[in-house]
């Protein structure tokens, strides 16, 4: 751009031979501008090693801005000593909350805390909160499926508004999943089902999951019982669909319960929010209208270049 160049850095390329290290490519620089270098990160001692040596067979220097980027669920935190020579580093991470866990004496969650984190004005002390974003995939996906519905070529206009949408409510799990960290999804699954309607239930992430969710009314979430976040929140409101989620202690930025979603805090409230929202007076228009705030925010605030600003600069 006018403003900086970038070089993005997989450490998941760095771990095979020797020969693979030797042909990392780092381009021309153009010595005008600053030169940002985004490693994707994950927070494990062995990458310091494979980071270190890579950057000892590149021309990248101590002052350069290094950007460590982990994506992960996991809330680990590896910083590397060698890295005390550089001058600009950033830590920054997705997953920050510890010791969720699902408490079988409640049959619910024990929502866990944030980590510690060292505050301070130097960026390689500190860890910095990044939510995941938006996936351009799922937006492509999306663009197809609703010009088609709607013989509408424009990517700039909102679609979800006027979709046909048969499916009372959506869960984004195989009911009755046994997978580790499952057991809200299944407490949720159970209780969903035993209400009737029009409930249908998609794990995946291709267009029939797409489909799904541009059908949907509702979309009800439940997180993976041993940490917060996923890529689902943000697809689900990018649909157009009303969002119910289980609480966030780390709610990405601009999300508001009652204004862009709604969060449930147990099942006799999901119960409640579902019948609401579809049967009662006025719970359709307040089920539009939250359901279009939640569309404007994540389209927004939270695609990846939203992202990328936020990394790089501050805030967005």
């Amino acid at each position: 751009s006018a403003l900086l160049e970038i070089t993005s850095i997989s450490i998941a390329q760095l771990h095979a031979t020797e020969r693979q290290l030797a042909t990392l490519q780092v381009f021309e620089r153009n010595p005008k501008l600053p030169l940002v270098y985004i490693v994707d990160w994950g927070s494990m001692d062995r990458d310091c090693g494979l980071l270190q040596t890579m950057l000892l067979k590149t021309n990248i220097g101590f002052s350069d801005p290094l950007v460590l980027l982990d994506f992960s669920a996991s809330v680990r935190q590896t910083k590397c000593l060698f890295l005390q020579d550089y001058k600009r580093v950033k830590y920054t991470k997705r997953s920050v909350v510890e010791k969720r866990y699902y408490d079988a004496t409640f049959n619910w969650i024990y929502p866990g805390r944030i980590m510690e984190n060292e505050e301070g004005d130097d960026d390689a002390a500190t860890v910095h909160y990044s939510p995941l974003v938006l996936r351009e995939s799922f937006v492509d996906l999306m663009h197809n499926v609703t010009t088609t519905a709607t013989s509408n070529s424009s990517s700039s206009t909102n679609n979800t508004k006027t979709l046909d949408r048969t499916i009372d409510f959506l869960f984004n799990w195989k009911p009755g999943d046994n997978a580790h960290f499952g057991f809200l999804r299944r407490l949720v699954a159970d209780k969903v089902q035993s209400l009737g309607g029009n409930v249908t239930s998609f794990a995946g992430s291709d267009e029939g999951y797409v489909r799904a969710m541009l059908q949907s009314k509702i979309v009800i979430l439940a997180q993976r019982d041993e940490w917060e976040g996923h890529y689902r929140l943000f697809e689900a409101m990018a649909s157009g669909a009303l969002v119910l989620t289980d609480p966030m202690i780390a709610m990405p930025p601009f999300l508001k319960n009652g204004t862009n979603l709604v969060v449930y805090r147990n099942l006799k409230e999901l119960k409640r929010y579902i019948r609401y929202y579809l049967t009662k007076k006025g719970g359709a228009k307040k089920r539009q209208r939250i359901a279009q705030n939640g569309y404007a925010t994540v389209m927004g605030r939270h695609r990846t270049w939203h992202r990328m600003e936020e990394i790089i600069f501050g805030k967005a």
